[in-house]
């Protein structure tokens, strides 16, 4: 899946959630690549892709946080940032260590070949992170901020 398809389901995904979503055309803008708002919610996302000439790599990633940390602004305490990738790309965050994304407080968009997005807030994005690196197997959208597990009634 390529960069552009990812920028453009986690932008539906977005605007089906009620946010006001501008978004980069191909990803190379000098903004970022997706920029949401709904009431004072702000996300700014960077969005990583194969190519037509290579496959991602986790070097991919880190560029992509790297542009993130670029962006942080001081005391822009309602402003949450977050990467978008598709699913085959979940093996390279195994590589990343806990306190850095911790730190950034990221947020993830799984985007899946068929277009499903699931966005895990920053809590869950470090526990996706430690069970990667624990071989476990993963079930993104039990981990979506929307997924609400359906409770037994007595």
């Amino acid at each position: 899946m390529d960069q552009v398809e990812v920028i453009q389901k986690v932008k539906e995904r977005l605007e089906r959630d009620g946010y006001e979503v501008w978004a980069s055309r191909d990803g190379r803008g000098v903004g970022p690549d997706i920029f949401a708002m709904r009431n004072h919610d702000e996300l700014v996302i960077e969005a990583v892709g194969e190519t037509k000439t290579r496959s991602c790599s986790g070097q991919d990633i880190i560029i992509s946080l790297g542009t993130i940390v670029k962006r942080i602004k001081e005391g822009a305490t309602e402003t949450r940032y977050g990467i978008a990738i598709p699913e085959s790309f979940m093996r390279f965050l195994k590589e990343f260590e806990v306190g850095g994304l911790q730190a950034l407080k990221l947020h993830l968009f799984i985007v899946q070949e068929f277009g499903l997005v699931y966005h895990l807030d920053f809590q869950k994005t470090i526990v996706l992170v430690q069970r990667l690196k624990a071989g476990e197997h993963i079930v993104p959208f039990l981990m979506d901020i929307d997924y609400k597990p359906e409770t037994s009634k007595p």
